[in-house]
């Protein structure tokens, strides 16, 4: 968990002009190109829906010879929010945890990426009910869609076009191919997520 705070919110701008007219104090977002952070997201409730929540990827900028770090998003509607560290007790500080992303895949075995390979484990004796546990998950998680679609690693067939996001968590919809056809096991963190929320409904608290 780390400390955070809504520093500002800015409206979608179409031109130059009005670009270079936005500040959040006396920065300017869009003076100096974004450089992706390797942290993972961090993880902040919805203003519009306490029920969900939202992954907010982490950048940082060179400005005056200073690095800023923020987290930056934009909703449906085109606003942008920005985020900033802040420190323990701050005003309007609350604490966010890191995002968690299973299921996404290298593109080969032999691809340099950090990303995991799947690996079928045909000794997986629970796996037809981790996959009700998962369905039943599904039903309540917010559907993310995609840039076009996946394929899979392992048969090549086209496998979904859009992500699963519940809690922390993120997932493509694919994953439940590679697990009901292929056998792969997701991470142990993972399967126990699904079990557990599996049991409640969503928002209610209620088995």
């Amino acid at each position: 968990m780390s400390s955070w705070r809504l520093l500002g919110k800015l409206p979608p701008a179409r031109s130059r002009e009005r670009l270079g007219a936005q500040f959040l104090g006396d920065w300017n977002p869009w003076e100096s190109p974004w450089i992706p952070s390797p942290a993972r997201a961090i993880v902040v409730s919805d203003p519009h829906d306490p029920t969900r929540s939202r992954h907010v990827p982490l950048f940082s900028v060179e400005q005056n010879g200073a690095r800023i770090t923020f987290g930056a998003e934009r909703a449906l509607s085109g606003m942008w929010r920005f985020y900033v560290p802040a420190k323990p007790g701050e005003p309007s500080s609350f604490e966010a945890s890191s995002a968690n992303y299973e299921g996404f895949w290298r593109r080969s075995p032999s691809d340099p990426d950090d990303l995991p390979w799947p690996q079928p484990d045909p000794l997986w004796g629970t796996r037809i009910s981790f996959l009700i546990a998962l369905d039943r998950v599904e039903a309540n998680a917010e559907p993310i869609p995609s840039r076009g679609f996946s394929f899979c690693r392992l048969c090549h067939c086209r496998n979904g076009s859009r992500s699963y996001r519940f809690c922390d968590w993120e997932w493509p919809e694919g994953l439940r191919h590679y697990i009901a056809k292929h056998q792969v096991r997701p991470s142990a963190r993972f399967e126990q997520f699904i079990r557990t929320y599996a049991l409640f409904r969503k928002g209610t608290g209620r088995a």
